[in-house]
C-alpha cells in the first residue's frame, strides 16, 4: 500500500517537472506551432492558445461563482507553494452581474499528494514523508437542497 503511494508521488513530481520544463522551453521558442496538438514520437505538444499551463488555471473572472487565488507557502513541503481558490461571493452571479442568493457559491475540492521534509530524531538529515492535502481549485454554483427530517 505504501509503495504504491510513494510511486504515485514520484510520478506526480515527475509530471510536474515535465510540465514546468515544457512551460519554460515554450517561452524560449518563438516559432509558430501547428494548431491543437501535434504528435512527435512519444510526446504530444499542445497548442499554447489552449492556455493549459500551471500559471494560467481556470478563469475565475468569467465564472458565475467568481473566486480569487491565495498562495500558501511551506518551506518544508514539496511543492512549497500551492494556490488555493477562495469564493468571492456567497451566492452566484446572474447574467446582469447581480448576486442571486437563491444559489450558493461552493468551492471545488481536490486531493493532492505532497512530500513533507521531516527531520529525523538525533540526525542531521531529513526524510521525505508522503502526505495528502485537500485544496480548492475553483468555485461553482449549487442549488441548496433542504431535506426535512422526521
Amino acid at each position: 500500500m505504501q509503495l504504491s503511494s510513494v510511486f504515485r508521488a514520484v510520478l506526480l513530481l515527475y509530471l510536474l517537472a515535465l510540465l514546468l520544463n515544457g512551460a519554460s522551453s515554450e517561452k524560449k521558442s518563438k516559432r509558430k506551432r501547428k494548431p491543437k496538438c501535434q504528435k512527435k514520437g512519444k510526446w504530444v505538444t499542445l497548442d499554447p492558445s489552449l492556455n493549459l499551463s500551471m500559471n494560467a488555471p481556470l478563469s475565475p473572472s468569467r465564472s458565475l461563482s467568481p473566486w480569487t487565488y491565495e498562495e500558501s507557502y511551506d518551506n518544508s513541503r514539496i511543492p512549497s507553494e500551492i494556490s488555493e481558490a477562495k469564493c468571492e461571493k456567497t451566492g452566484c452571479l446572474t447574467k446582469d452581474g447581480e448576486e442571486d442568493l437563491g444559489l450558493e457559491s461552493k468551492p471545488i475540492y481536490y486531493q493532492i499528494n505532497v512530500l513533507k521534509r521531516v527531520k529525523e530524531k538525533n540526525a542531521t538529515h531529513y526524510t521525505l514523508q508522503l502526505e495528502t492535502k485537500i485544496i480548492s481549485l475553483g468555485c461553482t454554483c449549487v442549488l441548496p437542497v433542504v431535506v426535512p427530517q422526521n
